[in-house]
C-alpha cells in the first residue's frame, strides 16, 4: 500500500492552502473546459469582489465591462492549446459599488492546469498589481516625450521619413467628428506603406482616405508619400472619387513600388445633402458603420468592387446614408492580420471592439468624450495588447453629429470683457475638440481684439458693451469677430502701440480691422485641426487634472534675489497688480530678479509691454531680469514672437540656453 505522503507531493496541505490565501499576488484557479471557478485567493477577491462565485463558469461570470477587455481569450487559450499566456501591464477597469470606475494594471500569467494524464483541465491565473509602477513610468515618459521627438527627427531613418510623409492632424469639420491613429509596427526598422488623410473640401464634403502600399522599407515609404500627395491634391481640388482614383491608378502604373497598392476613399456630404456617403474600396478592406443607438445595426459595408491600383480595375462607387450618431471607420489590413489570428475572427473582433468603444461600454474611466477618439485609441489598445502586430496599423473614424452652433455673445462689459470672451471661446472650441496650440492662438487673438476694440472704439461716449461672434466654416476655418457700436478714435502713438495686433497677425491666418463712425469690427480667420496620433505603442487615455485657466494669482519671495510668480492670464485686468510686485522685486534685488511665467495661461500684449518696461528698468539699475518660460508654455511662445529674452529654467549665472 502506497504511503499517504506519496499522494501529497506538496507536503502540508493546510500550509499550502494558507500560502495560496496569503500570497501577495492575485491567484484564480478554474476547472474543466467550461472553466468553472474553483478558488480565488484574498488578493484576487479584494479586486473582483463577489463577481465570481465558486462552481460557476468564470467566463459566464465576467461582468459586461470585462467581456470586451481581452480576459475571455486569455483564459481560454491555456485550456484549449496547453500554452501559457503572459501579458504585461494588462489594463482593466471595474465598476465599483459606489458608481466609480477603478482602473488597474496587472502583470498576468495564464497557465494550463494539468490533469493526471498531462492534459489541460483548467487554468491557473497569477497576477501582480503594477498600477503604481505604470503611473510612475507614465510620469517619466511625459518628461521624455520631447527628447524622444528630437531623437526620432534626427535619426534620418526610413521610419523618420515615414513620419514626415504622414499628416499629424485631421480637420475639424462641420457636423463630423474625425479622429485618426497610426500605430507603428513592433519592428522599428520596418516601415510600412500605410497612410491616411481627412480633407474638408470647399463643397462642404469631407474626404476620408486610408491606403496601403505593398511591401516595406524606403521604396514603400516614398511610394506612399507620392500616392498620398497626388490623391490629396485631387480631392482638395474637388474631383470626384472615380476621377481621383483613375488619376492615381495611371500614376501607380508608372511606379513599380506603387503597383497593387490598395486604398479606400469615402466622401461624406453634410452641408447640401443629408449624410450621404460615396465610397470606393480599391482592393482595400471595406469600411465599418457603427450604430448610433446601443444595440444592433453595426456592420461592414459591402466592397464597391474595385481592385488594387495598376491592375486594370474599374473604380466603381457605392453609396450609403450616415444618420446622426453613426460612425464610419476606415482601417488598414494590419488590424486583421495580427499574429495568431485568422482574418474571419479578427474581423468579428474588430467590429465588436469598435462597437463597444462607440458606445463607451469598455474602459469608460478617463475615456475621451468623442466617440471617434475612443474608437481609434481603444481599438488599437485592445486588439494589439496580446497579439502584438506585424505591420503598421491605421484607423480613421468619423462620427456624424449635429453641427456645433455658432457662438454669439453680446453685452460684454469693459474691464471684464477679455476674460468673459476667453471663457466663451474656450468652451466653444472644446466642443469642437480643437488642438490646444490652436486654442491658445485663438484665445490670445480674442484677448487682443477685445483690448483693441475697447481701446479705439469710443470718442465722446463711455465704453459700450462688446459683441463676440464665432463660426466654423465648411472648410474648417474658424471666423472670430469682435465688434462695438462706438465711434472710432485714432490711437495715441507710443513705443508699444500696435504690438497686440502684430501678435495676432503672427498667430492666425488672417486679421482684418474695420473702424468706421458706426463702430469697429475686428475679425480673425484661422483653419483649425485636431491632432492625429502617430504612435509607437498602443496606450489608453491619460486623464489630466483640470485647472481653471482664468484663475489669476501673483506672489513673490523676497530677499537679494527675489522671484515673482504669475499664475493664470496676464491681461489688462491684472497689469496694475503685477506692476506692484515687479517694482518691489527691482527695489529688493541685489543682482538678479526673476519672473516665473511657467504657470501663465495667457500673456497679452499689455503684459508684454510691462515685461519690456521692467527689463529696461533693470538694465538702468545694473540688475539682471530673468524671465522663466519653459518650452511649450504660452509665455514661451509669445516671448519668442516678440523676441524678449527668456530662459527655460532658473539659472543665476546666465549660462543656460536662453530664448531669443
Amino acid at each position: 500500500m502506497a504511503d499517504e505522503s506519496d499522494r501529497r507531493p506538496c507536503g502540508d496541505v493546510e500550509a499550502a492552502a494558507e500560502a495560496f490565501e496569503q500570497a501577495p499576488v492575485l491567484m484564480v484557479v478554474t476547472d474543466g473546459l467550461e472553466l468553472s471557478t474553483l478558488a480565488l485567493n484574498a488578493a484576487a477577491r479584494a479586486i473582483v469582489g463577489g463577481r465570481f462565485e465558486p462552481g460557476q463558469p468564470i467566463l459566464e461570470s465576467f461582468p459586461r465591462e470585462l467581456q470586451g477587455q481581452g480576459w475571455p481569450q486569455a483564459y481560454r487559450t491555456p485550456v484549449e492549446t496547453g500554452e501559457t499566456v503572459t501579458v504585461e501591464e494588462f489594463r482593466m477597469q471595474l465598476h465599483q459599488p459606489d458608481g466609480s470606475v477603478a482602473q488597474i494594471y496587472l502583470d498576468a500569467t495564464f497557465s494550463p492546469r494539468l490533469g493526471p494524464d498531462g492534459r489541460p483541465r483548467g487554468t491557473i491565473m497569477t497576477a501582480r498589481d503594477v498600477t503604481e509602477r505604470v503611473g510612475q513610468r507614465a510620469e517619466r515618459q511625459r518628461e521624455l516625450e520631447e527628447l524622444r521627438g528630437r531623437y526620432a527627427a534626427a535619426r534620418g531613418s526610413v521610419r523618420a521619413l515615414q513620419r514626415a510623409l504622414l499628416p499629424d492632424a485631421v480637420p475639424v469639420a462641420r457636423g463630423l467628428d474625425v479622429a485618426a491613429r497610426y500605430l507603428l509596427a513592433d519592428d522599428e526598422d520596418v516601415a510600412g506603406g500605410d497612410w491616411f488623410d481627412a480633407v474638408a473640401r470647399p463643397d462642404g464634403t469631407t474626404a476620408l482616405v486610408v491606403g496601403d502600399v505593398v511591401g516595406h522599407g524606403q521604396a514603400a515609404a516614398v511610394a506612399m508619400g507620392q500616392l498620398r500627395t497626388l490623391l490629396l491634391a485631387q480631392l482638395q481640388q474637388g474631383a470626384g472619387l472615380a476621377e481621383s482614383l483613375g488619376f492615381l491608378d495611371r500614376f501607380a502604373d508608372t511606379v513599380p513600388a506603387a503597383r497593387r497598392a490598395t486604398v479606400v476613399v469615402a466622401l461624406v456630404a453634410l452641408v447640401a445633402v443629408d449624410g450621404s456617403v460615396e465610397y470606393c474600396t480599391a482592393g482595400h478592406p471595406p469600411p465599418l458603420v457603427l450604430a448610433a443607438v446601443d444595440g444592433s445595426g453595426s456592420r461592414y459595408l459591402p466592397p464597391s468592387g474595385a481592385g488594387p491600383l495598376a491592375t486594370g480595375t474599374v473604380f466603381t462607387v457605392a453609396r450609403v446614408q450616415l444618420v446622426v450618431g453613426e460612425t464610419l471607420v476606415l482601417y488598414s489590413d494590419g488590424l486583421l492580420e495580427r499574429p495568431g489570428t485568422t482574418g474571419a475572427a479578427a474581423a468579428v473582433e474588430l467590429l465588436s471592439t469598435a462597437d463597444d468603444a462607440q458606445h463607451n461600454r469598455t474602459m469608460p474611466a478617463g475615456a475621451p468624450t468623442s466617440a471617434a477618439e475612443r474608437i481609434c485609441s481603444l481599438v488599437l489598445e485592445l486588439l494589439t495588447r496580446t497579439t502584438g502586430r506585424s505591420d503598421d496599423i491605421t484607423i480613421l473614424a468619423a462620427q456624424r453629429r449635429a453641427p456645433v452652433e455658432d457662438l454669439a455673445v453680446g453685452g460684454l462689459p469693459g474691464a471684464a470683457a477679455a476674460g468673459l470672451a476667453r471663457r466663451a471661446v474656450r468652451s466653444w472650441l472644446e466642443d469642437l475638440a480643437v488642438d490646444q496650440e490652436t486654442v491658445q492662438a485663438l484665445l490670445q487673438s480674442v484677448t487682443e481684439l477685445v483690448a483693441n476694440v475697447a481701446d479705439h472704439a469710443h470718442l465722446d461716449s463711455p465704453p459700450q458693451p462688446l459683441r463676440l461672434r464665432a463660426e466654423l466654416t465648411s472648410t474648417s476655418q474658424v471666423v472670430l469677430r469682435v465688434s462695438d457700436s462706438g465711434s472710432w478714435k485714432m490711437p495715441i502713438v507710443t513705443e508699444s502701440r500696435g504690438r497686440g495686433l502684430a501678435l495676432v497677425r503672427q498667430l492666425v491666418d488672417e486679421l482684418q480691422v474695420e473702424g468706421t463712425a458706426a463702430g469697429t469690427t475686428a475679425t480673425v480667420r484661422h483653419v483649425v485641426h485636431r491632432p492625429a496620433g502617430l504612435l509607437t505603442s498602443a496606450e489608453g487615455p491619460r486623464p489630466s487634472a483640470r485647472v481653471d485657466p482664468e484663475h489669476f494669482d501673483v506672489y513673490a519671495t523676497g530677499g537679494p534675489e527675489p522671484v515673482v510668480t504669475i499664475v493664470g492670464p496676464l491681461d489688462g485686468t491684472h497689469t496694475s497688480e503685477v506692476s506692484v510686485y515687479l517694482n518691489l522685486a527691482l527695489t529688493e534685488a541685489a543682482t538678479t530678479a526673476t519672473v516665473d511665467l511657467t504657470r501663465l495661461t495667457l500673456l497679452a500684449s499689455c503684459g508684454v509691454d510691462q515685461l519690456f518696461r521692467v527689463d529696461r528698468q533693470a538694465r538702468a539699475l545694473n540688475l539682471r531680469l530673468q524671465l522663466i518660460a519653459p518650452n511649450g508654455t504660452p509665455a514661451q511662445h509669445v516671448l519668442e514672437l516678440v523676441r524678449l529674452p527668456y530662459q527655460q529654467a532658473p539659472n543665476p549665472t546666465g549660462a543656460d540656453a536662453e530664448g531669443r
